[in-house]
């Protein structure tokens, strides 16, 4: 009975974290995790991180890791995972089939396009046993961060490509949930991925996911300026649709001109968004939030 009363309140008080009813602010960081990180997440409160469970190539985030950072489970940790590119500095890199490699990313070196409708690059990502997803919930992470997920429009020549990336996503979602029904699924872009699959795959896909994240909506740059981003109007209708079906919608900015960042934070606020503005390279410089 005792073990029953525990579960029970480790089950409630999770939900309430989990349903984002005590999460006040969030932060984004893929990078510059010196020794001090651990204890600075550690040392907050009612957040949700972003984070990647490669802490670096050799040295994951641990489960010691995870528990000291969710700082008795009033913080919450989501993983970034790449599903639309390959990484050179992943573990599972070196066991990757040369066949499932396209063109390498021009822009980040290293990040090569994959043939993500490949069974072989779904065991590795998460229908194995040992798979990298069961990494992340092995560490304790609480969700993961979907990037990449427009990596289908790379693929013209592929027949239903969007289809294929939307069945990936929700193999992704079926596994996780299984092994923990809180597990979070976000969509780091891509979202606009619902106008492009099939009407009948639509569905599962809504439920798979919880929420999104939109980078870059309002600034794109050129020179190094901001200028108002093309996506800005083309999105709008999709992340309002996700809003619809009760799923949370986050917005990440990257400008660091006051009068730019409250346009941001005025949009959002009226919006209902949840805003961070941050540097460009996500090395936790600053992180504002609406």
């Amino acid at each position: 009975m005792r073990y029953l009363i525990f579960l029970l309140f480790v089950a409630c008080s999770t939900q309430s974290i989990m349903d984002g009813a005590m999460i006040t602010k969030w932060h984004y960081q893929l990078q510059n995790y010196n020794s001090k990180f651990v204890e600075k997440v550690s040392d907050s409160t009612q957040t949700m991180w972003i984070i990647d469970r490669d802490k670096t190539t050799n040295q994951p985030f641990t489960i010691f890791d995870t528990i000291k950072m969710k700082n008795r489970d009033s913080n919450i940790l989501i993983s970034y995972m790449s599903v639309g590119e390959a990484e050179d500095y992943r573990p599972y890199f070196k066991k990757l089939p040369k066949s499932l490699i396209a063109k390498e990313n021009p822009h980040w070196k290293g990040n090569f396009d994959i043939k993500y409708w490949e069974p072989a690059w779904h065991q590795i990502l998460y229908s194995s046993d040992n798979s990298y997803l069961d990494k992340i919930l092995s560490a304790g992470f609480d969700g993961v961060y979907l990037d990449i997920v427009d990596g289908y429009k790379r693929h013209p020549g592929v027949k239903d490509a969007a289809d294929k990336m939307a069945e990936l996503v929700i193999g992704i979602s079926k596994k996780a949930k299984s092994l923990n029904p809180r597990f979070r699924i976000y969509l780091q872009n891509g979202s606009e991925i619902i106008n492009d699959i099939s009407p009948k795959l639509k569905p599962s896909f809504v439920k798979a996911v919880d929420g999104l994240s939109i980078e870059g909506y309002f600034f794109d740059y050129s020179k190094d300026k901001p200028i108002l981003s093309d996506w800005f109007k083309n999105l709008e209708p999709v992340y309002k649709y996700y809003q619809t079906q009760n799923k949370d919608v986050f917005m990440i900015e990257y400008v660091e001109d006051p009068a730019l960042q409250q346009i941001a934070v005025d949009y959002c606020n009226k919006n209902d968004i949840k805003l961070l503005i941050t540097d460009r390279l996500l090395k936790g410089n600053f992180s504002i939030n609406n």
